[in-house]
This record gives C-alpha cells, structure tokens and sequence, in this order.
C-alpha cells in the first residue's frame, strides 16, 4: 500500500490520507492473532504488542498524527 499526500495519484495505486492512515492502522493491527493493546508510557501512545514484544505506537494526538512500526 502507498500512503502519501491525496493529492500525489498514481495510476494502479491506493493513496491514504493523514486522517486515514492511523484508524488504518489500528483497525488491521487489532484484526491480528495474540494482539494486545496496552499504555505503558503514556496514555496518549496507543502500544501493541504480540507476547511481551512490541511492534507498534500510534499517537493519539490529532496533531501529531504518527505512527511507529
């Protein structure tokens, strides 16, 4: 999948706005086996996890919309 800006098209692929991309990413992360989602750090940072190993933050601050793989 190809996210940038919704203004940069090519043909033959999907483009993912800003506002998509991290209820995107929380959506498949959740769809996955043994994920748990946890706020060891703060609350605002949104931690998943398979077993104790951690393979994603997303924010949680409409102006910092980040996402961490």
């Amino acid at each position: 999948m190809d996210v940038r800006d919704s203004g940069d098209q090519r043909s033959g692929t999907r483009s993912l706005s800003k506002r998509q991309l991290q209820p995107l990413a929380r959506e498949v992360a959740a769809s996955l086996p043994c994920v748990s989602l946890g706020h060891p750090f703060v609350e605002k940072l949104d931690v998943y996890k398979v077993g104790d190993k951690l393979f994603m933050i997303v924010t949680d601050d409409c102006d910092e919309r980040i996402v961490t793989l």
